[in-house]
């Protein structure tokens, strides 16, 4: 005959449902990448926060209830204490193991959704003054987390083994790239669609404006007034940066719209192995995958792009090969269009790359346009660039090859 209270069973079955959520939580955290799209749950925005949230919030109750079943005559500020208290050095702890996990980076953001969960989930206990789970609801609790640690293990490392990160194989020579500027080109421009377009021919100051005229706040901002090139138009990076000053909002609205949209960039890198990837253009606002909607990057030989489907972090592109031999000047340009990118490299076709079937997502409004670098300054970019445009759609190949023929220094 069963002789435990309702009440103790109730408190069992509370106690198991706590302990389930709170690991399906963790078990999210690592499958989400993999999920397929599922409207309002892995298609826009950072669910990552509210599962960190979550997580925390279901932890801190089961460590407040803990403390209290075991120690019924310690204060209550004591168990509360230790419940928020074991969110922090769980939340500081994974954010510190990132630190040493490629593209991956330490979000102080995730520590303060953390530690909130274990600030709501005591408040929630105190003022709803819950009574202490009798000892055998959290021994059955304990048991149930063993079983379910051991399914989450084997979900991660055998169901869900992340698919790993572009690696460049090809091999830049040593030589340095010609230090000779490039040629002007003639001929005009392509202009339908641009959406930003930044020629680098102020020659002074720190402003570089935004030439289309199309979009306001979308100014540069150098970090030093000594960028520039002088003989030629153009500024010379070295660990330096160009960003708005604002979010590049008109950016991240246009571009998801259309489903489509063209990056075009003129460099010249003063190192042919320089990786991180380093940022030639990006919109972004970290190191992660997922604080990015576009870049055009180098990675040793390879041009690195990365764009933002709108699955939580953005896919990974490496093109071989483009910055493998020394030449005076390179033109890089990145179509993506329904799901695909395709990469040309001086007016020549070089790449192309199916990253989805779906279409993208909304943009993070708050990332701003960077050039040379990344925020914070972690990505530095070697090198002279000449010339960045952003148009609000496709460009044909032809147009792409009229581009090139125009040079680094037409703004027409």
């Amino acid at each position: 005959m069963n002789d435990r209270q309702p009440h103790e069973r109730g408190s069992t079955l509370l106690i198991t449902v706590l302990t389930a959520v709170w690991l399906l939580c963790f078990l999210y955290l690592g499958l989400v990448q993999r999920l397929p799209l599922i409207p309002g749950i892995t298609t826009t925005g950072d669910p990552s926060l509210a599962t960190h949230f979550g997580a925390s919030f279901v932890l801190a109750l089961l460590v407040y209830e803990l403390v209290r079943t075991r120690r019924p005559t310690w204060p209550y500020w004591w168990a509360a204490s230790l419940a928020i208290g074991s969110t922090g050095i769980i939340g500081v702890g994974i954010e510190l193991l990132q630190i040493v996990v490629p593209v991956r980076g330490f979000e102080a953001r995730d520590i303060a959704f953390d530690l909130l969960g274990g600030l709501v989930a005591v408040a929630v206990i105190l003022l709803l003054d819950v009574s202490p789970v009798p000892r055998s609801g959290i021994t059955f609790a304990i048991q149930l987390f063993g079983v379910l640690s051991i399914a989450v293990v084997v979900t991660a490392t055998v169901i869900s083994t992340p698919a790993p990160f572009p690696t460049c194989q090809s091999v830049p020579r040593a030589d340095s790239p010609a230090a000779e500027p490039p040629d002007a080109g003639f001929g005009d421009r392509v202009d339908r669609g641009l959406l930003a377009l930044y020629s680098f021919d102020t020659g002074a100051g720190t402003t570089v404006p935004e030439r289309t005229g199309e979009t306001s706040g979308m100014d540069l901002n150098l970090s030093r007034s000594e960028m520039w090139l002088g003989a030629t138009p153009g500024v010379l990076f070295e660990a330096d940066l160009a960003a708005t000053e604002e979010p590049a909002t008109a950016l991240s609205n246009a571009i998801p719209a259309t489903d489509q949209f063209t990056v075009e960039a003129w460099v010249r890198p003063s190192k042919l192995d320089q990786d991180g990837p380093a940022r030639i253009v990006t919109l972004s606002d970290g190191l992660t995958l997922d604080s990015v909607s576009f870049h055009l990057g180098q990675e040793g030989a390879c041009l690195s792009i990365r764009v933002d489907i709108g699955r939580l972090a953005a896919k990974w592109v490496l093109v071989e090969g483009v910055f493998a031999e020394p030449q005076p000047v390179w033109h890089v340009v990145m179509v993506y269009e329904a799901g695909s990118t395709t990469t040309y490299v001086d007016g020549q076709l070089r790449d192309r790359q199916r990253l989805t079937s779906a279409h993208l997502q909304a943009w993070d409004q708050d990332y701003p346009l960077v050039v040379g670098n990344e925020t914070g300054g972690r990505r530095p970019y070697w090198g002279a660039i000449y010339l960045i445009a952003i148009y609000q759609r496709v460009l044909s190949g032809e147009e792409v090859r009229r581009n090139f023929v125009a040079g680094p220094f037409s703004t027409r």
